[in-house]
Protein backbone atom coordinates (compact mmCIF):
# COMPACT_ATOMS: atom_id res chain seq x y z
CA UNK A 1 0.00 0.00 0.00
CA UNK A 2 1.62 3.51 -0.70
CA UNK A 3 1.53 6.22 1.21
CA UNK A 4 -1.02 8.61 0.11
CA UNK A 5 -3.22 5.47 -0.30
CA UNK A 6 -2.38 4.91 3.42
CA UNK A 7 -2.97 8.53 4.39
CA UNK A 8 -6.20 8.33 2.65
CA UNK A 9 -7.23 5.32 5.01
CA UNK A 10 -6.31 6.94 8.28
CA UNK A 11 -8.14 9.90 7.25
CA UNK A 12 -11.55 7.80 6.60
CA UNK A 13 -10.69 5.38 9.94
CA UNK A 14 -10.69 8.71 11.86
CA UNK A 15 -13.68 10.44 10.61
CA UNK A 16 -15.71 7.41 10.96
CA UNK A 17 -14.60 6.87 14.64
CA UNK A 18 -14.83 10.45 15.01
CA UNK A 19 -18.64 9.78 13.74
CA UNK A 20 -19.20 6.73 15.95
CA UNK A 21 -18.18 8.28 19.03
CA UNK A 22 -20.75 11.72 17.86
CA UNK A 23 -23.59 8.71 17.57
CA UNK A 24 -23.02 7.55 20.57
CA UNK A 25 -22.62 10.76 22.69
CA UNK A 26 -26.24 11.60 20.94
CA UNK A 27 -27.58 7.88 21.56
CA UNK A 28 -26.28 7.56 25.36
CA UNK A 29 -28.24 8.81 28.24
CA UNK A 30 -26.10 9.95 31.29
CA UNK A 31 -29.37 10.40 33.84
CA UNK A 32 -33.03 9.66 33.15
CA UNK A 33 -35.50 12.57 34.94
CA UNK A 34 -38.74 11.05 35.43
CA UNK A 35 -38.92 9.09 32.20
CA UNK A 36 -36.88 11.83 30.36
CA UNK A 37 -33.52 11.12 28.96
CA UNK A 38 -30.48 13.09 28.89
CA UNK A 39 -27.82 12.85 26.30
CA UNK A 40 -24.61 12.63 27.40
CA UNK A 41 -23.51 15.36 24.75
CA UNK A 42 -26.42 17.49 25.70
CA UNK A 43 -24.99 17.47 29.09
CA UNK A 44 -21.05 17.70 27.96
CA UNK A 45 -22.64 20.56 26.79
CA UNK A 46 -24.23 22.40 29.04
CA UNK A 47 -20.90 21.49 31.54
CA UNK A 48 -18.80 22.84 29.31
CA UNK A 49 -20.65 26.25 28.75
CA UNK A 50 -20.44 26.24 32.76
CA UNK A 51 -17.14 25.70 32.99
CA UNK A 52 -16.23 28.68 30.21
CA UNK A 53 -19.04 30.97 32.28
CA UNK A 54 -16.78 30.59 35.33
CA UNK A 55 -13.73 30.94 33.47
CA UNK A 56 -14.99 34.65 32.35
CA UNK A 57 -15.06 35.50 36.39
CA UNK A 58 -11.04 34.02 36.68
CA UNK A 59 -8.46 36.60 37.33
CA UNK A 60 -6.48 34.66 34.55
CA UNK A 61 -7.21 32.78 31.42
CA UNK A 62 -8.21 29.37 31.43
CA UNK A 63 -5.41 26.81 29.36
CA UNK A 64 -6.99 24.32 27.25
CA UNK A 65 -4.88 21.97 29.29
CA UNK A 66 -6.41 23.10 32.08
CA UNK A 67 -10.09 22.69 30.41
CA UNK A 68 -10.03 19.65 29.16
CA UNK A 69 -8.55 18.36 32.82
CA UNK A 70 -11.35 20.31 34.79
CA UNK A 71 -13.56 18.38 31.93
CA UNK A 72 -12.49 15.11 32.44
CA UNK A 73 -12.88 15.20 36.36
CA UNK A 74 -15.31 12.61 37.34
CA UNK A 75 -15.69 14.14 41.12
CA UNK A 76 -16.50 17.36 39.15
CA UNK A 77 -18.64 15.63 36.55
CA UNK A 78 -20.85 14.14 39.13
CA UNK A 79 -21.11 16.98 41.10
CA UNK A 80 -21.91 18.95 38.34
CA UNK A 81 -24.74 16.05 37.61
CA UNK A 82 -26.07 16.36 41.09
CA UNK A 83 -26.49 20.32 40.37
CA UNK A 84 -27.67 19.28 36.43
CA UNK A 85 -30.74 17.39 37.87
CA UNK A 86 -31.66 19.70 40.65
CA UNK A 87 -31.92 22.80 38.15
CA UNK A 88 -33.58 20.66 35.55
CA UNK A 89 -36.29 19.78 38.38
CA UNK A 90 -36.48 23.68 39.44
CA UNK A 91 -36.48 24.95 35.95
CA UNK A 92 -39.31 22.10 35.10
CA UNK A 93 -41.82 23.42 37.71
CA UNK A 94 -41.14 26.87 37.36
CA UNK A 95 -42.77 26.25 34.02
CA UNK A 96 -45.98 24.42 35.31
CA UNK A 97 -46.32 27.15 37.52
CA UNK A 98 -45.87 29.61 34.49
CA UNK A 99 -43.43 31.86 36.60
CA UNK A 100 -41.36 33.37 34.20
CA UNK A 101 -41.80 35.04 30.47
CA UNK A 102 -39.79 33.53 28.26
CA UNK A 103 -39.59 36.05 25.57
CA UNK A 104 -38.19 38.29 28.48
CA UNK A 105 -35.58 35.41 29.16
CA UNK A 106 -34.99 35.36 25.89
CA UNK A 107 -34.12 38.69 25.34
CA UNK A 108 -32.20 38.90 28.33
CA UNK A 109 -30.07 35.97 27.02
CA UNK A 110 -29.12 37.70 23.93
CA UNK A 111 -28.04 40.77 26.08
CA UNK A 112 -25.63 38.48 28.16
CA UNK A 113 -24.57 36.64 24.75
CA UNK A 114 -23.30 40.26 23.90
CA UNK A 115 -21.49 40.84 27.11
CA UNK A 116 -19.97 37.11 26.66
CA UNK A 117 -18.76 37.55 23.83
CA UNK A 118 -16.71 40.18 24.37
CA UNK A 119 -15.58 38.97 27.50
CA UNK A 120 -14.26 35.89 25.39
CA UNK A 121 -12.43 38.00 23.25
CA UNK A 122 -10.86 39.88 25.81
CA UNK A 123 -9.78 36.58 27.77
CA UNK A 124 -8.12 35.38 24.15
CA UNK A 125 -6.38 38.92 24.28
CA UNK A 126 -5.50 38.27 27.60
CA UNK A 127 -3.89 34.32 27.28
CA UNK A 128 -2.06 34.94 23.78
CA UNK A 129 -1.06 38.70 24.34
CA UNK A 130 -0.87 39.78 28.20
CA UNK A 131 0.34 36.62 29.89
CA UNK A 132 3.12 35.59 27.52
CA UNK A 133 4.84 38.75 28.70
CA UNK A 134 4.80 38.19 32.38
CA UNK A 135 7.59 35.57 34.08
CA UNK A 136 7.34 35.29 37.77
CA UNK A 137 10.72 33.78 38.93
CA UNK A 138 11.11 32.02 42.21
CA UNK A 139 12.84 34.81 43.79
CA UNK A 140 9.73 36.98 43.53
CA UNK A 141 7.42 33.89 44.80
CA UNK A 142 9.98 33.77 47.83
CA UNK A 143 10.06 37.69 48.10
CA UNK A 144 6.09 37.49 48.09
CA UNK A 145 5.53 34.85 50.39
CA UNK A 146 8.08 36.57 53.15
CA UNK A 147 5.87 39.59 52.85
CA UNK A 148 2.42 37.89 53.09
CA UNK A 149 4.32 36.19 56.68
CA UNK A 150 5.45 39.30 58.06
CA UNK A 151 1.94 40.30 57.16
CA UNK A 152 0.41 37.85 58.83
CA UNK A 153 -1.19 36.19 56.27
CA UNK A 154 0.18 33.19 55.72
CA UNK A 155 1.37 31.14 58.58
CA UNK A 156 2.34 27.62 56.25
CA UNK A 157 5.51 27.07 55.29
CA UNK A 158 6.35 27.15 51.12
CA UNK A 159 4.97 24.22 50.19
CA UNK A 160 4.86 23.70 45.88
CA UNK A 161 1.49 24.20 46.86
CA UNK A 162 1.25 27.05 48.00
CA UNK A 163 4.44 28.38 45.74
CA UNK A 164 2.33 27.74 42.96
CA UNK A 165 -0.75 29.63 44.57
CA UNK A 166 1.31 32.64 45.25
CA UNK A 167 2.76 32.61 41.96
CA UNK A 168 -0.90 32.16 40.06
CA UNK A 169 -1.36 35.55 42.34
CA UNK A 170 1.82 37.02 41.20
CA UNK A 171 0.66 36.68 37.50
CA UNK A 172 -3.27 37.62 38.04
CA UNK A 173 -1.81 41.36 39.09
CA UNK A 174 0.76 41.48 37.01
CA UNK A 175 -1.41 40.61 34.25
CA UNK A 176 -3.55 43.38 35.06
CA UNK A 177 -1.73 45.96 35.85
CA UNK A 178 -0.18 45.04 32.17
CA UNK A 179 -3.46 45.12 30.66
CA UNK A 180 -4.41 48.52 31.93
CA UNK A 181 -0.77 50.20 30.74
CA UNK A 182 -1.87 48.77 27.81
CA UNK A 183 -5.47 50.13 27.51
CA UNK A 184 -4.03 53.86 28.58
CA UNK A 185 -1.47 53.69 25.71
CA UNK A 186 -4.71 52.93 23.29
CA UNK A 187 -6.56 55.62 24.53
CA UNK A 188 -3.79 57.84 23.84
CA UNK A 189 -3.06 56.68 21.02
CA UNK A 190 -7.00 57.16 19.97
CA UNK A 191 -9.81 59.76 19.97
CA UNK A 192 -12.82 59.35 22.50
CA UNK A 193 -14.51 61.94 22.39
CA UNK A 194 -17.97 61.51 25.12
CA UNK A 195 -21.72 63.41 24.19
CA UNK A 196 -21.29 65.84 26.76
CA UNK A 197 -25.14 66.05 26.71
CA UNK A 198 -25.24 62.65 28.50
CA UNK A 199 -22.07 62.02 30.19
CA UNK A 200 -21.43 65.41 32.42
CA UNK A 201 -18.70 66.36 34.05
Amino acid sequence: MNRKLLTIVIILLSLNLTFLAFLYARSTWITKINGEKISLEDFNEYYKAVLIFAALNSPLPISESQMNRILNDDTRRKSYLTNFENEYLVIKKAREKELYDESEINNTVQLISKVMKRQLILKEFYKKFIVPKIHIHDKQIIKEYKSLKKEGRIKDSLTPGLKEQIKQHLLATRSQNKFNEYTDKLRLESEIIRNKIIIKD
